[in-house]
């Protein structure tokens, strides 16, 4: 590990992002003579900034410690040696033992999931697009289905809902299949919508991308159109990092004997927006609005010292700094029928922060509502909570 190649990657980044080092260092917390001493080899950050630089960047751990964009086939090679470098340091530097162990366990999981992914990705290259199929299979036998035709064998019922009213009037069964070629005790999987209704079997590949994988899904029935037939939402958990993690949260319907997608929380790679935006206020509070319900309202926090106030919210005249919030994908989104018409909406909450993934405030929660003349979704309610995830 090179601490010049550390910082002169820290440079290019910081670069790239059009900021300067006392912009870089505002969001750091640090001084701008520390971005200096990094970028010129000096010294190089402790593990929480590193992790702070990678969040606002958007590179690897791995990636800054080697001071370079690593190709994924030389990310394990990589880490290994970043290891062994950081080891060699610790001998030196006995009182930064604390932050070395750290790093190291960090580097030790990062090699863990790392293992797992690529070959993970080496699997689903040989990903095939799941069709109709005329398979029938006895859930009360065997919770798994093989389907010839595409090369899928053993494939996992996750879950299942029968006796759901599906399509004029006609009651089916939803299953949600995970193709099992991971093995039995892998975390992630390629996920298949198969429904059986009027003695036919309709299927639907939930993959969006060849390189996608789920480490998990869950699919709901409800009524969210207000035709008296039920409509599948699904939640599926795409990635570990980025607060509670990251989701793909979609609606399907049934559609003339075809499972049509006709809502997605990430559409040509944007987020859905759900209005929320942030005013930081002089006397330590901040304000939250939604632009599409006019919802507003000022909170406060609890567990914040008057340093993070002085460093993150306040310029050094006192003035408050425009900072943006930044809200994460739905790690809850699931039907809840808020006005009791017997047609659900969907409860939406993301993990809300001001200037990284470790300033976390707390959620946002909002609630879609269907748009008959649009066949879409609209922002009906909307909700701050200070502090709160994961009820």
């Amino acid at each position: 590990m090179n601490t010049l190649d550390v910082g002169k990657f820290i440079a290019s980044l910081r670069k790239k992002n059009s900021l300067t080092q006392r912009e870089l260092a505002e969001k750091l917390n640090v001084t701008d003579k520390a971005i200096s001493k990094w970028e010129t080899g000096k010294c190089y950050p402790d593990i929480e900034t590193i992790e702070k630089i990678s969040d606002i960047f958007g590179v690897g751990i791995n990636e800054l410690l080697s001071g370079r964009i690593i190709e994924p086939e030389e990310q394990i090679t990589e880490a290994e040696k970043n290891v062994v470098d950081i080891m060699k340091t610790s001998e030196k530097k006995q009182s930064k033992l604390k932050g070395i162990s750290l790093i190291l366990g960090l580097i030790t999981v990062f090699i863990a999931v790392l293992f797992f992914v690529i070959n993970g990705k080496d699997a689903i290259r040989e990903h095939q697009m799941l069709i109709s199929t005329e398979a029938t299979f006895d859930s009360e036998k065997s919770m798994r289905i093989s389907i010839p035709e595409i090369g899928l064998k053993s494939v996992l019922v996750r879950q299942l809902e029968a006796y759901v009213t599906l399509s004029d009037s006609d009651v089916g069964t939803v299953y949600l299949l995970a193709d099992d070629r991971y093995g039995t005790d892998s975390l992630a999987a390629d996920y298949y919508l198969v429904v059986t209704v009027n003695g036919k079997i309709i299927a639907k590949d939930l993959s969006a991308w060849e390189d996608q994988f789920a480490y998990s899904a869950r699919v709901v029935c409800a009524d969210v159109d207000g035709d008296g037939d039920k409509e599948l939402v699904l939640q599926e958990c795409t990635g570990l990092s980025g607060g509670g993690g990251q989701y793909l949260s979609r609606i399907f319907d049934l559609r003339n004997d075809e499972i049509v997608e006709f809502f997605s929380s990430d559409n040509n790679d944007e987020q859905f927006n759900t209005g929320f935006s942030v005013t930081i206020l002089e006397n330590k509070q901040f304000k939250i609005e939604n632009a599409y319900t006019g919802y507003s309202e000022k909170f406060s926090l609890s567990d914040r010292d008057e340093d993070y106030y002085n460093t993150a919210w306040y310029n050094k005249n006192g003035r408050p700094k425009d900072l943006g919030l930044m809200l994460d994908s739905f790690y809850k989104f699931e039907p809840y029928d808020i006005d009791n018409d017997g047609i659900y909406e969907i409860k939406c909450c993301q993990y809300t922060s001001l200037y990284g993934h470790t300033d976390f405030i707390g959620t946002a929660v909002s609630f879609l509502k269907y748009n008959k003349e649009k066949d879409s979704f609209d922002i009906c309610n909307a909700v701050f909570e200070v502090q709160k995830i994961f009820d």
